[in-house]
């Protein structure tokens, strides 16, 4: 839908008295097959560090639809007894493209020691169906019980860690399905009724009132493990002052803040340096995970 398209829907949306970004949220790639090295190429930042042996495939199924998955282990998951006492993060990603745009994201943070579950929403990558807030969701408590009943999961050291639009899903993960040991949240929105307020956005009147489910604001005080909240002052897509700063205020404690002074919306890590971006993450896991029960 182009921009002349808005004009002739208003009245429309108006009539409606709400609107949902939901068709505009998604920007998704389908993929015959995850990390051909053509498809990789396009991606500046990803390394191929993770050994192949590390890296399995899995799936779900919501709804009648199967929804793609990769587990990327340490080297420890493979023996008999695999280390149960390492941190497990359930990576929820942003809207662009697919589980491949994110890999680079993954390697961070296998590279610190982690071992991490990463899955693609539906319609995206080689997972069926479309993606909407509600499927969305689902498609994320589908992942928090793979990792759950995996028998190398310690469920006291699970972590939920959400990029962009992926905040929505690890919000909901920990306000409404079940406490992990730690939230992290990078560059995610306040709600999707924040973002038509921003300046500018899609040229939209900031009195329409979203109909999808994806708010923030009204979860995030109902976290109650630690949180830390990362976000790029310079970021204009999610603007620091309407969306990091309003959730800060309103998440309870405990909670830690990593605010990258020059980052926009997807460069936190390689702005801040990845071993500065690894020290503050570390830092926040070390203190926190274990303590839930």
């Amino acid at each position: 839908m182009n921009k002349y398209s808005w004009i002739l829907a208003l009245p429309l949306i108006f009539s409606l008295g709400c609107f949902s970004l939901e068709p505009f949220y998604f920007e998704n790639v389908s993929v015959d097959e995850y990390f051909r090295a053509e498809d990789m190429e396009e991606y500046e930042r990803y390394q191929g560090i993770i050994p192949e042996e590390l890296i399995r495939a899995d799936s779900f199924v919501v709804d009648s639809d199967t929804i793609y998955a990769f587990w990327a282990l340490q080297a420890t998951d493979t023996l008999q007894e695999p280390d149960t006492t390492l941190i497990t993060i359930l990576y929820n990603h942003g809207n662009y493209h697919n589980i491949n745009h994110y890999w680079d994201r993954v390697e961070l943070l296998w590279e610190l020691g982690y071992r991490v579950y990463i899955y693609d929403y539906p319609g995206y990558g080689r997972s069926q169906g479309e993606p909407t807030s509600e499927s969305c969701f689902a498609s994320a408590n589908e992942a928090f019980d793979v990792v759950y009943w995996d028998e190398r999961v310690d469920t006291s050291r699970i972590v939920f860690y959400g990029f962009s639009l992926g905040g929505y899903m690890s919000t909901h993960l920990a306000a409404d399905v079940w406490s992990p040991a730690a939230v992290i949240l990078e560059a995610v929105q306040a709600s999707t009724s924040a973002l038509l307020k921003d300046s500018g956005l899609l040229g939209l009147p900031s009195g329409i009132v979203s109909a999808d489910d994806f708010d923030n604001e009204k979860r995030i005080a109902d976290i109650d493990c630690p949180l830390l909240m990362i976000h790029g002052k310079a970021d204009n897509y999610t603007v620091f002052e309407r969306h990091a700063l309003v959730l800060w205020k309103l998440a309870e404690e405990p909670k830690d803040s990593f605010w990258i002074e020059d980052a926009g919306h997807g460069d936190i890590p390689y702005v801040a340096g990845e071993a500065v971006y690894g020290e503050r993450i570390v830092e926040f896991l070390d203190t926190y995970p274990g303590e839930a029960e």
